[in-house]
């Protein structure tokens, strides 16, 4: 029964695993908001506690457990910790058959554990033109009408054959924001340098030279999320995880789509620039301040004569477009504090202990989607540092003050995440309180939001003038 759950290419393959193999299946799987419980997976296999400060004594009750049979982890790049040092000691004297979607959240170390204890291990890759194109007309039929040749064209064009980009690109127009999320939380555990470097592919659209995407290249050709062209450059191994990475989705088909920029900016007879920067926040959250907005340089001014193209406007308008998801992102952060505060009203000691569990778990969750974030706002912050800002610096030599403060500001805003994580930390484990991270997000809300405003009324002109993006 457990092994009919698995559907898809990989799910055939542990299918035909399984139908060789006598005995009964233990099945457990790793969660990505339930990364933190130690043995979770195993325990589900084996429905009972785990000792998770005995490991000896726990791999001996899973032994027991499933004696002649097989134990079938799935998901094993959502493992905790202790489940990841296990196995490899488990699979000494049981059958274990475990998945791992790669490339994954798990450290080289962890994967490397997992190569020397495997007896066999299977790389499936994408799907082959056909069968991709397969599931995306099965999972469009769901829409209603089937897909024109250039919309099916579009999805196996962004998925490279991965199966849930297909999935998630031909389901909607807008594609879940959960799984997205999911994909973004296991981009987040790459090196800094790899996350900036398929940021910088997300946001180009294109191949590539490495050179221009930064040190993080060779970790991402490793990881399989880039390959290496003829040429020389390297593309995304699957572009919609790379726009995924840059956290500009929306913005990046936004940014090539001349119809929707034009919607969104219409351009005017004149020609003139007609890109509006988004005005700074009206109320302040925060009793605190960390920039002095008074002391921020201005550019050029705008020349009025000055005529733009339709595809100069959408440079400008890109950079909106990133900014207005990073605003939207921590929209949903105040909303899941506000969640986590009203489920923990009214705790007490007769609560039950799975009452006490699914708080956990919302903290966690909370604790997942605010960390992803920050790594998203940082990763955003660093491809400007490396690639965007020398750019305007060589293309227009009075733009440097601007740039030189806006570098500044990014060193400040890295502060303010690390504060909200420090106070993250501090609601879970006990030491801190809820409106301890609510005073956080409001000075991280204000300072952000006061960057990004900035930001585009110094920036949105020189784009579409300079066609630096």
């Amino acid at each position: 029964m457990a092994a009919q759950a698995l559907r898809g290419r990989g799910g055939a393959e542990v299918r035909a695993v399984l139908a060789r193999v006598a005995g009964a299946v233990a099945v457990g799987g790793g969660l990505a908001t339930l990364r933190q419980i130690p043995g979770l997976p195993l325990s589900q296999a084996i429905r009972a506690r785990l000792p998770a400060d005995d490991p000896s004594l726990a791999a001996e009750a899973i032994r027991a457990r499933v004696g002649t049979g097989v134990l079938l982890i799935d998901d094993v790049h959502w493992a905790d910790r202790f489940t990841l040092e296990l196995l490899p000691e488990l699979a000494r004297t049981c059958r274990i058959v475990a998945t791992l979607r790669t490339p994954s959240p798990l450290s080289t170390a962890a994967v490397q554990r997992l190569h020397r204890a495997a007896a066999r291990w299977l790389d499936l890759g994408p799907l082959a033109a056909d069968p991709s194109a397969e599931l995306a007309r099965t999972v469009w039929a769901g829409r209603g009408e089937p897909p024109t040749a250039a919309e099916l064209a579009a999805v196996l064009d962004r998925s490279g054959g991965n199966p849930l980009a297909i999935r998630l690109l031909a389901a909607s127009d807008e594609p879940e924001a959960g799984a997205v999320h999911t994909i973004a939380s296991t981009l987040a555990e790459l090196p800094q340098p790899a996350r900036t470097s398929l940021a910088a592919l997300g946001l180009l659209g294109r191949p590539a030279d490495p050179a221009l995407l930064g040190e993080g290249t060779g970790t991402l050709v490793a990881a399989g999320l880039v390959s290496e062209l003829p040429d020389g450059r390297v593309a995304a191994a699957v572009r919609f995880i790379a726009e995924v990475a840059a956290g500009v989705r929306e913005a990046v088909e936004a940014a090539r789509s001349g119809a929707v920029i034009a919607s969104a900016t219409p351009v005017t007879p004149s020609g003139g620039f007609t890109v509006v920067p988004t005005p700074p926040p009206a109320v302040r959250r925060s009793a605190v301040q960390v920039l002095d907005e008074s002391e921020r340089p201005t550019g050029p001014a705008v020349d009025a004569s000055r005529t733009y193209t339709p595809y100069q406007l959408s440079s400008g308008q890109h950079l909106i477009d990133v900014h207005d998801h990073l605003r939207a992102e921590l929209e949903q952060i105040r909303d899941l504090v506000e969640q986590v505060a009203a489920g923990s009203i009214g705790i007490g000691q007769a609560r039950s202990h799975i009452n006490t569990m699914t708080m956990r778990q919302n903290n966690w969750t909370l604790g997942t989607y605010c960390e992803s974030y920050c790594r998203l706002v940082t990763t955003h912050h660093s491809l400007e540092d490396a690639s965007l800002f020398p750019h305007l610096r060589r293309a227009d030599p009075a733009l440097a003050p601007v740039v030189d403060r806006l570098e500044a500001e990014h060193r400040i805003i890295h502060d303010v995440l690390e504060g909200v994580d420090k106070a993250l930390v501090a609601l879970v484990d006990g030491s801190g309180t809820i409106d301890g991270l609510r005073a956080a997000v409001d000075l991280l809300d204000d300072t952000l939001l006061s960057h990004l405003s900035y930001e585009e009324r110094e920036l949105v002109e020189p784009l579409a003038r300079l066609g630096v993006l």
